[in-house]
Formats: structure tokens, sequence, C-alpha cells
């Protein structure tokens, strides 16, 4: 409802000058339709960093279907290797720890190691990553 000032009131012009100035309406116009701020540069392996937890089912050609959930502390160390410690449990198995060192290189491509697999391991990643 737009401001009519009464004919009681003293001052009329106070209550005016209280709405928002025309500068200070543009400003506001303009941070609003400025563009959100850039994300910070991390590749995708810094969504390990920290706490992380998996549920899901493992599919095995021939025996079946069974359930799987790891637990896993991440962190990123010097040279932006990631290092990945993690608790899985496997259905119908003991649990067993593992650990990850996972190195990004040039382009895309990843490097590294798993403690419970033979031989290094390599990787490139694909899609939507910084």
């Amino acid at each position: 409802m737009p401001f009519a000032p009464s004919s009681t009131d003293p001052e009329p012009e106070t209550k005016r000058s209280s709405l928002m100035s025309k500068p200070a309406l543009l400003a506001l116009l303009l941070l609003a339709a400025a563009p959100p701020a850039a994300p910070p540069a991390a590749g995708p392996e810094h969504f390990f960093a920290g706490h992380t937890e998996g549920v899901g089912t493992v599919h095995v050609m021939l025996t079946g279907r069974h359930a799987v959930r790891d637990r896993s502390r991440g962190r990123i160390e010097r040279g932006n290797v990631l290092i990945l410690d993690q608790l899985v449990e496997e259905e119908g198995k003991p649990a067993r720890n593992r650990s990850w060192r996972l190195v990004r290189g040039a382009g895309n491509r990843i490097t590294g190691s798993i403690s419970d697999a033979r031989g290094p391991v390599t990787g490139e990643v694909a899609g939507n990553s910084s």
C-alpha cells in the first residue's frame, strides 16, 4: 500500500524520508542481480576429508548379494595427497581396516595405493569436477 500522509500528520515529509532512497534501492537490486561467488577450487577428493559413511549392497556373480558398510576418516596432506582410513563391514565376513593413499596427477589422473589391493591403483576423474 503506498504511503499517503494524513492531514493530521505534523510532518508528513519525515515519514517519506524514512522510505528507501533511490540510490539505496539501486544498490540492493545490483547486489541481488550479482552472480554468486565461485566455490573454492577443490577436486572431488576433498569430499572425503573428514568423516564419511557408506551403505550399500554388493552383487557378486554366481554368489548373490550381501550388505556392505564403510566408515572412513580422511585428510588431505601436503602435496594434495588424500589419506583415507576406512573400516569395512561386509556381511558374512569379519570387519577389516584398509587405508587409501591417492594423489591427483596431471590432468584428471589419480594414482595411489589401497592397503588391500595388489599393486598400485590408477584412475581418471570425469564429469563435473575441479
